[in-house]
């Protein structure tokens, strides 16, 4: 009885899962672009072809190969929501881009709002208007 009532009281007294932080740690690690539409309009793979994106604790980072200039963004998430809510904005910035994301397996779709003050999308596709990008990511396998 008394190994029941501490197994009991241990298990009240843990933390409660964050389901934010348990999504970010989902997305942790290296990805490829494998897919950019910007405006409704497709980029071409040469355009992303040389990006390195990485993803460490909130922190997105892309960089071009044989570049030491690299673009940083944090995230926030809201895994709660449907469809998931992801919030990106530059390092040290106040605007806000707003956005949706999906994670199946290897493969992370993002679709933000390329306007600070545009609505969060609704569904993975680019738009004119509103602004709306669609990046296509595959984690890299080591």
């Amino acid at each position: 009885m008394t190994h029941l009532v501490v197994t009991v009281a241990f298990a009240l007294a843990a933390p409660a899962a964050d389901p934010a932080k348990e999504a970010l740690d989902a997305l942790q690690g290296e990805w490829k672009i494998v897919e950019s539409v910007k405006k409704g309009t497709a980029d071409e793979p040469k355009e992303f072809a040389d990006r390195k994106v990485t993803i460490k604790d909130d922190k997105l980072k892309v960089v071009r190969a044989g570049s030491k200039r690299e673009e940083a963004f944090v995230l926030a998430l809201d895994p709660k929501t449907d469809p998931k809510a992801i919030d990106v904005s530059e390092t040290g910035e106040k605007e806000i881009l707003k956005g949706i994301y999906k994670l199946d397996k290897d493969r992370l779709t993002i679709c933000v709002s390329a306007d600070p003050d545009g609505a969060r999308p609704k569904e993975f596709k680019s738009t004119e208007k509103p602004n709306v990008t669609l990046l296509v990511m595959e984690r890299v396998k080591k």
